[in-house]
């Protein structure tokens, strides 16, 4: 799409392109408005991804780890086009050559769109065949109580939701709930209980949510195979993929990673941590070993 473009379609609730999944929901909007790409809006497994505009570096490299793969194997990502883990989400799905979808509390135009820090990212969204979608009309800016009630849509848009990092009172954790109500799946990622970001996913968790230790968790809920070619096998995050070249099957220590990586130790450990929770390696007595 043109970047000067700003075509804008109204799409009715009784209409063929409005989306299936959020029709049924009994809160629906009567009128959804769209710019880009309105396919995106008939995904197959439409995913939502959301957590805290708060986040820590933990949630960003989750974000990382796992919104890659899950695109790559045809998950559309939605999200709310917020700073923090909203914005990554978008970002990390771009990166994979993903579909991403944008719900906005404003409208989708180009001076509503909000907040202004993410205005690039929307247009990379729309460039990249994803979609801007809202109930507000053009010209809206977004208020605090749009916010809620663009979280239904949100959870209504999607298959599943995924809660990366979440404090104990957020609006990822009403998606959440919504997500519950609506009859959704509902994942969560395990946090540092010492981490405020983390309460609310760890309490998802507690109340049945589903665990997410890597991507796969999530797609064989949906009987999805991560392609051979899938960033959990070579990870967006380059210090990641440079340790998983030099693993192997047999252990190899820290020290040693540390001197044929060329790592600081900080970075090596957060990369290790990293492919540990996305499942591709295994810390063992003896070092660390190509888990796949």
């Amino acid at each position: 799409m043109a970047e000067s473009c700003q075509e804008i379609t109204p799409v009715e609730r009784g209409s063929a392109a409005y989306p299936p999944l959020l029709r049924q929901i009994p809160d629906a909007p009567q009128r959804l408005y769209v710019r880009g790409r309105i396919e995106a809006l008939q995904a197959t497994l439409p995913l939502a991804v959301v957590g805290t505009r708060a986040m820590t570096n933990y949630g960003e490299r989750v974000t990382r780890l796992l919104a890659p793969p899950l695109a790559a194997a045809g998950a559309t990502i939605v999200s709310g086009l917020a700073l923090g883990i909203d914005a990554a989400a978008h970002e990390a799905a771009l990166a994979a050559r993903g579909t991403t979808v944008a719900v906005l509390g404003g409208g989708v135009d180009d001076a509503s769109i909000g907040p202004r820090a993410n205005f690039g990212l929307a247009r990379r969204i729309l460039q990249d065949g994803g979609a801007l979608v809202s109930e507000y009309p053009p010209g809206t800016s977004g208020q605090k109580h749009h916010f809620p009630a663009r979280n239904r849509i949100i959870a209504g848009l999607s298959k599943g939701l995924l809660v990366i990092e979440a404090a104990a009172k957020s609006g990822a954790l009403l998606t959440a709930q919504l997500g519950l109500d609506y009859n959704r799946d509902v994942f969560a990622v395990p946090g540092p209980i010492t981490q405020t970001a983390s309460a609310g996913a760890n309490r998802l968790l507690q109340q049945g949510a589903t665990p997410v230790t890597g991507p796969q968790d999530i797609l064989d809920r949906y009987g999805i195979a991560i392609p051979p070619e899938n960033p959990l096998n070579m990870p967006a995050d380059p210090d990641a993929a440079a340790v998983l070249k030099r693993l192997n099957h047999e252990p190899q220590d820290f020290d040693g990673l540390t001197e044929t990586t060329g790592l600081p130790a900080p970075r090596l450990l957060a990369a290790l941590t990293a492919l540990e929770l996305s499942g591709a390696a295994r810390k063992t007595g003896r070092g660390f070993i190509l888990y796949r």
